[in-house]
């Protein structure tokens, strides 16, 4: 399955609405210099007063989006319209 470009483009804005950098995590298989990349650039986004635990939520978020797209990918997603279908019906 894969992501229509609409999607793909409002994954993109919640990135980059979130402060990610959907260039970096979103749309490809990480590598280290990537990943290094993106941390400093999450580091220089977020605020001075930001905790550990400030900058493992928003790792821990990247992540998420990164494994909900790879199994969207790799695995018989269901399209959009077909769930809207079946919300329809309910």
């Amino acid at each position: 399955m894969y992501l229509h470009k609409a999607e793909k483009n409002q994954i993109s804005n919640i990135c980059s609405h979130l402060g990610y950098a959907p260039h970096t995590f979103c749309f490809c298989e990480v590598d280290m210099q990537a990943a290094v990349t993106g941390v400093k650039e999450l580091l220089n986004r977020l605020p001075e007063e930001s905790s550990f635990e400030d900058i493992q939520y928003h790792l821990y978020v990247i992540a998420k989006i990164q494994q909900g797209l790879a199994r969207v990918e790799s695995e018989d997603a269901v399209p959009h319209e077909e769930v809207e279908k079946q919300f329809d019906c309910m």
